[in-house]
């Protein structure tokens, strides 16, 4: 009788699932504003920024903030703390902030408003580097 032909055991490749590379994510600080430009005491000054989405994918800004520095030491005296939510932007997109103050302490010196967007670095970003921009003014007397 015909003998058995033993099965061949033939190895079906693996299906390959190609690892999924997260899109880069870039939140960049542009057009920084100060109204007016030079701060007057005792005035209101309004203060704001556009947080830009340069990366590939949607994401949230996270928690954004705009404060006010004594350059001499750095010491914060005015924050917007965290009044300034975080939004979803899609690649491309802009978010506008602004956020109001008073100036009236350490005149006759130099200060330094910094607009920053995630300022817990909530966000995992390609560049950590571009959330931040500073605009130093000298405020007069009062």
């Amino acid at each position: 009788p015909p003998t058995a032909i033993p099965p061949t055991l033939t190895p079906i490749p693996a299906t390959i699932v190609p690892a999924t590379v997260p899109a880069s994510v870039n939140l960049v600080v542009v057009e920084p504003f100060l109204n007016p430009p030079v701060p007057i005491c005792r005035q209101e000054l309004v203060v704001g920024m556009t947080i830009r989405n340069d990366g590939a994918t949607a994401t949230t800004t996270g928690l954004s903030r705009i404060q006010v520095v004594r350059v001499s030491t750095g010491e914060v005296f005015r924050t917007s703390g965290d009044a300034l939510v975080a939004v979803t932007l899609n690649p491309g997109q802009t978010h506008r902030v602004e956020f109001r103050f008073t100036i009236d302490v350490f005149t006759n010196e130099r200060h330094r408003v910094e607009f920053i967007a995630d300022v817990n670095s909530q966000v995992a970003e390609s560049n950590e580097n571009d959330n931040r921009i500073g605009v130093e003014y000298p405020f007069g007397a009062c």
